[in-house]
């Protein structure tokens, strides 16, 4: 083997190596907003599964279904738990009213909350 293809393969093999490491870092610096989404993703699907069943919901029943939520990448062994059940719960209903899945009403006196009447965008 030449002195020259010697040193392309060295400047192959450091290309491969700064690419791989470049994606990880970026990786790793999305990982806790993906892990964040995911949480909100799982909560906002628990939630509307719950109120396929039922009428209303209230934060308090919300924090029963978030409790033991946890998201995790599959290439990472870093996961995300909510710890804060009602700080979460608080946020995802103002997500979930925000993007038009909830809409706030009043059951028994109290604060709930309901799934929006969705409407098909016409073509």
């Amino acid at each position: 083997m030449e002195w020259w293809q010697i040193v392309l393969w060295i400047l192959i093999v450091a290309v491969i190596t700064a690419g791989l490491y470049a994606w990880g870092v970026k990786k790793s610096m999305e990982q806790q907003q993906n892990l964040l989404r995911m949480l909100y993703q799982k909560g906002s699907d628990k939630v509307l599964h719950y109120l396929k069943k039922h009428d209303t919901i209230t934060i308090k029943e919300m924090e029963e279904l978030v409790r033991d939520i946890r998201a995790g990448e599959f290439h990472s062994k870093n996961k995300a738990v909510v710890t804060k059940p009602h700080e979460f719960c608080l946020q995802l209903v103002e997500r979930m009213t925000g993007r038009g899945f909830l809409e706030e009403t009043v059951s028994d006196g109290k604060k709930a909350y309901r799934a929006a009447q969705r409407h098909k965008k016409e073509r």
